[in-house]
């Protein structure tokens, strides 16, 4: 699959050239590189740079116009088919073939101050490229967030037949998914951050039937993004609690000093984790096989999974419980805890981090981190 990033007017070519940089890079997992299924053709801009207005999003104009209007308050900016034409001349100019997703990046303005759409055909789309700064710290280079926005109209133009059913299926309230509206525009932040794709817009995708191959790359690069989001904002944040609640009927962790950031466990991490936080004296890990119960009614409040027998036997793995034998494979007890605190710490400072982590103390594991400070409204009752 191969997609087209054009730059258009008004997009300074050190950003371009980043932009260009970063998505010619490879996934890089446990040390070894993986060939790119998604490829990218860069067409360079060619035209006068010279601004016609001011591009930058305006401060008291930041909260981003509904759809329904036709135009913002100032009336400075383009409409959207301005920029689908360029979309149009370019393929026809460079023989870009028909089916193939065309993604503009322009520095001027659009009159509904959308931070990008896509025309009727699901091929031609445009990112606007300036005033990310008005929406993400100073120290947040805006090619992040450009890039987040370039994947998710590959995944968006991959899961509807229009324009219009794309627009009916976003989120009018946030869910930190790629399919969020954002009508004000600095909730951009949280969606970046979470590189979520909700279960309904990855439903779409599986009835599209979208490669799973193009689909797991793209998720892939998007966690890239976040950390490299984290990273340059700091790379990471000091903050005081950690809590515990549902988000779209599933229990998350996440981080209410920090835009209720989620912390992306899967339901082995969340389970460890959850379970050293309810037992805050520490366990052995010879001691961790008698709360195997425990385990499984935790695992199955995080899990989808509706079947015990299948609970029983990922707990068992992980914890090596086979009669007192140790099962072999993956998915083990210390490679768990390894994935934890790899994500914690792409979150919270050096000066703070040794209190989250967990830990094996003095041969107890254990998260050192101040009861108080853990906020629990899971509602599971153990």
């Amino acid at each position: 699959m191969r997609v087209t990033i054009a730059q258009g007017r008004l997009v300074n070519d050190i950003v371009f050239e980043e932009i260009k940089k970063f998505l010619l890079g490879t996934i890089e997992t446990k040390g070894k590189r993986i060939k790119p299924v998604l490829t990218f053709n860069f067409i360079p801009n060619q035209d006068d740079q010279d601004e016609e207005f001011d591009v930058q999003l305006i401060d008291e104009e930041i909260r981003k116009i509904r759809f329904e209007e036709k135009v913002d308050k100032s009336n400075t900016g383009k409409q959207f088919d301005y920029f689908f034409n360029q979309g149009l001349e370019i393929r026809q100019t460079h023989s870009i073939p028909k089916d193939e997703l065309i993604v503009l990046l322009t520095g001027e303005r659009n009159n509904r101050n959308f931070l990008g759409y896509i025309d009727d055909s699901m091929l031609n789309s445009f990112v606007y490229t300036n005033g990310w700064n008005r929406i993400y710290s100073n120290n947040v280079d805006s090619i992040f967030p450009i890039i987040y926005e370039i994947y998710c109209w590959i995944l968006r133009a991959n899961m509807f037949d229009n324009s219009t059913d794309l627009y009916h299926a976003v989120h009018k309230d946030n869910e930190g998914c790629a399919m969020d509206f954002c009508e004000d525009l600095r909730d951009h932040r949280q969606k970046s951050r979470s590189n979520d794709i909700c279960e309904t817009c990855n439903d779409i995708l599986i009835t599209r039937e979208f490669r799973e191959d193009i689909k797991q790359y793209i998720y892939n690069s998007l966690d890239k993004v976040r950390h490299s989001i984290l990273r340059r904002n700091n790379g990471r944040t000091i903050v005081t609690d950690i809590e515990l609640k549902y988000i779209n009927g599933t229990k998350k962790f996440t981080i209410p000093n920090y835009n209720d950031y989620v912390i992306e466990f899967p339901p082995q991490e969340k389970t460890v984790y959850y379970f050293f936080l309810i037992h805050p004296e520490g366990l052995s890990y010879k001691e961790i096989h008698n709360f195997r119960e425990v385990l499984y009614e935790i695992y199955n409040e995080f899990s989808i999974r509706d079947d015990l027998g299948s609970t029983e036997e990922i707990i068992n793995r992980m914890i090596g419980f086979n009669q007192n034998q140790i099962y072999p494979g993956t998915k083990n007890f210390s490679g768990v805890v390894n994935e934890i605190n790899l994500k914690l710490k792409a979150v919270f400072i050096p000066e703070v981090i040794d209190s989250y982590l967990l830990k094996s103390r003095k041969g107890k594991y254990s998260i050192l981190l101040d009861r108080d400070l853990f906020i629990d409204n899971s509602g599971i009752i153990l």
